[in-house]
């Protein structure tokens, strides 16, 4: 995982989709959990959904859900994250 902050403590992060690592950002931690599992319950599930869409609509949502609503691991959280999401429920 590498963090940088620039000028305007904005953090910018690159992490290993395969790995949990703790960060800070922002002068607070920010733990990343499974990918998918937003509600840290454990499992994908139907319970993940309202924080999952909160994530993509939500430019001030928590670092952590954001991470964790990043199914593709491409550092993005966005629409092509919606399908593998929906996959990892109904898997």
């Amino acid at each position: 995982m590498n963090l940088s902050t620039g000028p305007a403590r904005r953090a910018t992060v690159s992490v290993n989709c395969s790995t949990q690592p703790a960060v800070e950002a922002s002068s607070r931690a920010v733990a990343v959990c499974d990918v998918g599992d937003l509600n840290l319950d454990g499992r994908v599930d139907l319970a993940d959904i309202t924080m999952f869409v909160d994530a993509l609509l939500n430019p001030n949502a928590n670092l952590s859900q954001i991470w964790a609503s990043d199914l593709n691991c491409d550092l993005v959280t966005d629409g092509l994250d919606i399908q593998a999401f929906i996959e990892a429920i109904v898997n």
